[in-house]
Order: structure tokens, then C-alpha cells, then sequence
């Protein structure tokens, strides 16, 4: 894991993980019961999706050895109690 809960003036990025040639970056969200936001999934709309992406290339300012990379969005749908559904990961963008 390169970064946990990264937090600049755009928005945090909740994971971002490094695997050969490639970022993942991963939007965790967490709900107890779906709803009319189906899991968190309607929170991924195009604004959010531009504050991320705004994040995301501060942060590689920051990292320049990682800008070659390709990276990936992935979402993590974490159902929180009482449900007991497995973690959902999607890709998205």
C-alpha cells in the first residue's frame, strides 16, 4: 500500500495501492443497507469522480517515479453492519 486516507485541498483518495506498472486507486464506501444510492455506487457521479482525479495528479506531483504508471479506479462497496454481504469490488470510470 503506497497511501491510506491521502488528504489535499481537492478531496481524500482512501487507498492507493502499487502493483507492477500500474496504480490502484480505490474509493471505499461504506453503507449499512442499500438504498436509493445502491451501495455508494451513486456517489461516484462526475463531480466526485473530477475532485479524484484532481487529487490523484497532485499526489503524482508529489511521486513523480509513479507517473508512468497506468492507473485504475476501483471501488470498494463495504456493507457495515447488520448486513453481512461480502465486500463488493468494482471498477468504475
Amino acid at each position: 500500500m503506497l497511501e491510506q486516507r491521502w488528504c489535499c485541498r481537492w478531496g481524500e483518495l482512501d487507498l492507493l495501492l502499487h502493483k507492477p506498472g500500474r496504480l490502484l486507486l480505490v474509493e471505499v464506501k461504506g453503507r449499512s443497507r442499500s438504498g436509493p444510492d445502491a451501495w455508494g455506487m451513486a456517489a461516484l457521479k462526475r463531480p466526485k469522480q473530477l475532485r479524484l482525479e484532481s487529487s490523484l495528479m497532485l499526489w503524482l506531483q508529489r511521486h513523480p517515479q509513479y507517473q508512468d504508471c497506468h492507473w485504475e479506479w476501483i471501488c470498494a462497496l463495504v456493507p457495515l453492519p447488520p448486513s453481512r454481504r461480502p465486500v463488493r469490488w468494482l471498477p468504475w470510470r
